[in-house]
């Protein structure tokens, strides 16, 4: 995460170690302005709301908007979670974005009423404060092409690189000094 203050500026955050401390550190984030840093993971599940198979037949990333990398301080929790199964990698610098799937499955997919298809991008930046979406081609069961948008809640997903300056720290344990030294 990089939060849009110096490390002298900053309260301590809370240490997500388990699910109680990663919610109150993702509220501590949003409460401070926080956008991830570097990379970062969207996942989200794919299905229709008819009986009968809507195909997924493509998907790609759209940088909505581009900006200088936000400056502040940048935070590492550590952490993570197991891997999913339909990844697509999406490296947010060039125009437009190179997006490239795990290897393993194929376009098209079906998804119906009573099955989902699960997807993570997993979305990088170096060089700017980019704002995201993911865009599905699927053909209708009436056969119709449309373009569905996943964003956050309707508005762009954020990812940004630090700027050159930042803060760089790495989130201590309850136990040790803040700020860190």
């Amino acid at each position: 995460m990089v939060v849009p203050l110096s490390l002298a500026e900053l309260n301590r955050p809370p240490y997500p170690g388990d699910a109680a401390g990663r919610a109150a550190f993702e509220q501590w984030a949003e409460n401070h302005d926080a956008v991830y840093a570097n990379q970062m993971s969207v996942s989200f599940l794919a299905r229709s709301d008819k009986e009968e198979p809507t195909i997924i037949v493509g998907a790609r990333v759209v940088v909505v908007e581009r900006r200088e990398p936000l400056g502040g301080t940048w935070i590492a929790p550590d952490g993570a979670g197991p891997a999913p199964e339909r990844v697509l990698n999406a490296d947010l610098d060039p125009s437009p974005p190179e997006v490239m799937k795990d290897p393993g499955w194929e376009f098209p997919l079906t998804v119906t009423s009573a099955e989902v298809e699960a997807f993570t991008v997993v979305a990088t930046t170096s060089t700017c404060h980019c704002l995201w979406e993911i865009e599905l081609d699927v053909i209708t069961p009436d056969g119709d092409n449309e373009t569905i948008t996943v964003d956050d809640e309707g508005a762009p997903f954020e990812l940004t690189a630090p700027s050159e300056g930042v803060d760089r720290v790495t989130l201590p344990r309850s136990e040790e000094a803040w700020p860190p030294r």
